[in-house]
């Protein structure tokens, strides 16, 4: 019946263990990304246009804290629009790398070892060509 004990005393200790772990580790804080601020971009098919790519809503972070880093993913119709290219904002501390827009995505990641986004923030810009018959529309959604 040696086992038993050898087993609870090894559970006991592990539990110990994870309880002294610092609450940062497991902070809860959200921040959200959206493309011009929701707002619709209505063009003419032939005719090109831009959006911005922003984070926002920042909460649940303590003092001197803020996101570090981020993946990006923007899906859209590429029967409606053509993206052309995407532009990363230079931004203090932080390296941002776009990707290459391909059969309607792309993907944005950033981060930083120095710096922090603490507050809304233009991260990127995403240009377009309409090219989908008149009336059609699309929308950029992000994952």
């Amino acid at each position: 019946m040696k086992k038993p004990f050898k087993i609870g005393l090894l559970f006991l200790i592990s539990m110990l263990f994870f309880t002294m772990l610092p609450t940062s580790v497991c902070q809860a804080a959200s921040a959200s990304v959206t493309v011009n601020g929701g707002s619709a971009i209505n063009i003419g098919s032939g005719q090109s246009g831009s959006a911005s790519i922003t984070i926002g809503s920042i909460s649940g972070f303590t003092e001197g804290n803020g996101v570090g880093g981020f993946t990006i993913n923007l899906s859209w119709d590429p029967s409606v629009i053509n993206v052309t290219s995407i532009n990363a904002q230079s931004l203090p501390g932080f390296s941002i790398t776009p990707g290459s827009p391909s059969g309607g995505s792309v993907k944005v990641s950033g981060h930083s070892s120095t710096s922090l986004i603490t507050s809304t923030t233009n991260i990127a810009s995403i240009q377009f060509d309409a090219i989908g018959a008149p009336g059609s529309s699309t929308n950029i959604e992000v994952s």
